[in-house]
């Protein structure tokens, strides 16, 4: 029996959360002044499972603990409930990506550069996963 949860990666079948990663924008702020909730149009989304992510980032955990459950984007509307993480740039939200994707896979994306695996290692301190980030650091 194959131990690896690759399989289950956005996998939308199991899935029982979609993450929506959301780049917050400086130009598009001045225009959401009024709106309080994150334009989805510049997000990534990405089916994923509730108990992979609190196992892989304490902060997650938490998060998830505290979090008010949002609808699902008319994206992918048959995943409940909705997840909204806010990302400074595209970069980190590649990162966050990349970083969910480890804790399925337990590998680092083979065609990253230097760059990314540095913006890697930044986001999984930040989300403390510390197996990622010693990932990254070999």
């Amino acid at each position: 029996m194959d131990d690896s949860l690759a399989d289950h990666y956005d996998n939308a079948d199991f899935a029982d959360l979609e993450l929506e990663l959301v780049v917050s924008r400086p130009e598009l702020r001045n225009k959401r002044k009024r709106s309080t909730t994150p334009s989805s149009l510049d997000a990534r989304h990405v089916r994923c499972h509730k108990l992979v992510l609190g196992i892989g980032s304490p902060v997650l955990k938490q998060r998830l603990m505290n979090w008010e459950q949002q609808p699902a984007s008319s994206c992918n509307s048959n995943v409940q409930p909705n997840l909204v993480i806010q990302v400074a740039s595209e970069e980190e939200a590649q990162a966050v990506e990349s970083l969910v994707k480890f804790f399925y896979t337990k590998s680092l994306p083979s065609d990253a550069s230097p760059s990314q695996l540095l913006q890697l290692m930044t986001t999984s301190n930040e989300y403390q996963s510390a197996q990622c980030s010693e990932a990254c650091a070999r």
